[in-house]
């Protein structure tokens, strides 16, 4: 396994290696993992994900699964690691039967963020689908599956239905997996505007900052500044909070 990571000191907080945490600390989080980051057999890459996906494409390295669960592109500069340039860089480090899967943002909120990351592999060369489930602590979530030679994702778990899940779970079965990719039968009707990302464009982040712009919230604030009006401009409802 291969891990790139951005941040060094929470990696190192989760293998127990922290020197300014608490013994305690240190015990629960190396169990919670089963002290991952310090098994041989995992390789740890600190640095931007842009950059050290090029040196692997450089030295050659293959993957069979690749896994992609980075932050939302709440922010501009995380816009190009959800371009059709970095997936096809990707497509250079999958093996021919691998699979990668990308956290794709809420397909109930975000709505066009999630369809453009889907539209955004499949440019990049990938046989693509999409699927979503309910997290307790983000609410419905979604995700795009591509591979790039042979059955799709799902076709391969559809032929595979009867045998075990390799990793036991009291949470998942195969009835879950395969109910994760069916969506209502209109939700991709209408989405020919919807553009893929292209690197430098900001169209991701544009669609992601726009979506949750949009959506109803309530704005609370103890000050009766200007703040009316911001709330307004977000369409959230405005309570004011007074000290008694």
């Amino acid at each position: 396994v291969t891990l790139i990571d951005l941040d060094p000191d929470m990696v190192a907080l989760f293998g127990g290696k922290d020197p300014l945490a608490p013994a305690a600390v240190n015990q629960r989080l190396t169990a919670l993992n089963e002290n991952a980051f310090n098994d041989d057999r995992v390789q740890l890459i600190f640095g931007d994900a842009f950059v050290e996906v090029e040196k692997l494409v450089s030295a050659k390295r293959h993957f069979d699964a690749i896994i992609v669960d980075l932050p939302d592109p709440s922010h501009p500069d995380i816009n190009k690691v959800y371009s059709e340039f970095f997936y096809a860089r990707l497509k250079e480090l999958l093996s021919g039967d691998g699979a990668i899967g990308i956290q794709s943002t809420s397909p109930f909120h975000t709505k066009d963020a999630f369809i453009s990351i889907g539209k955004t592999l499949r440019a990049a060369g990938f046989i693509t689908e999409q699927y979503h489930a309910n997290v307790p602590t983000f609410g419905e979530w979604g995700w795009t599956i591509g591979t790039v030679m042979g059955s799709s994702a799902l076709a391969r778990i559809t032929t595979t239905a009867e045998q075990p899940l390799v990793v036991p779970s009291q949470w998942l079965s195969r009835e879950q997996i395969l109910a994760a990719f069916v969506f209502s039968p209109s939700y991709f009707n209408d989405t020919s505007t919807i553009k893929i990302n292209t690197l430098g464009s900001h169209r991701l982040y544009q669609y992601h900052q726009r979506a949750w712009k949009q959506r109803d919230g309530v704005f609370f604030t103890s000050e009766s500044t200007d703040k009316k009006q911001l709330a307004k401009s977000h369409n959230m409802a405005y309570i004011e909070t007074r000290k008694p």
